[in-house]
């Protein structure tokens, strides 16, 4: 059974605040900071169901692996990998909130500028994660 809510974004001040806005809301979070990782530990969720994230939340701008790449090897690969997976990411662009939905995204999130404001979509995502099976801490 999936148990933690997964954060790919290779920016380390990103993660730590999405670690420290999960903790204060009560979810459980693992963070990945090198897409190329990420994109490997997804090949290997198709065979290994039990290690699967109950929901994975991506960055789009990442060197060498976008978010678009790991949401097309999602999608790819939809029968085995059917966790849901969302983009936190800086852009407003509408061409990128509709590329990354057409690739399969099940929501799309412009990081927030304040502390508060993460605090805010935190607990937006708590409530869709507890649905999917997240731990709480």
């Amino acid at each position: 059974m999936a148990h933690q809510l997964w954060f790919v974004d290779d920016n380390p001040s990103d993660l730590e605040m999405f670690t420290i806005a999960g903790d204060e809301v009560g979810l459980r979070v693992r963070t990945i900071d090198c897409s190329r990782d990420a994109l490997n530990q997804l090949d290997e969720w198709r065979t290994q169901p039990e290690r699967r994230p109950c929901m994975m939340i991506v960055d789009l701008n990442m060197p060498a692996v976008t978010g678009f790449d790991l949401l097309s090897f999602r999608q790819k690969h939809a029968n085995a990998l059917t966790f849901p997976a969302y983009v936190l990411s800086s852009s407003s662009n509408p061409g990128d909130i509709e590329k990354a939905k057409s690739l399969g995204a099940d929501g799309y999130f412009v990081k927030p500028s304040t502390f508060a404001g993460l605090i805010d979509l935190m607990t937006h995502i708590k409530h869709s994660a507890h649905e999917h099976g997240c731990e709480e801490t």
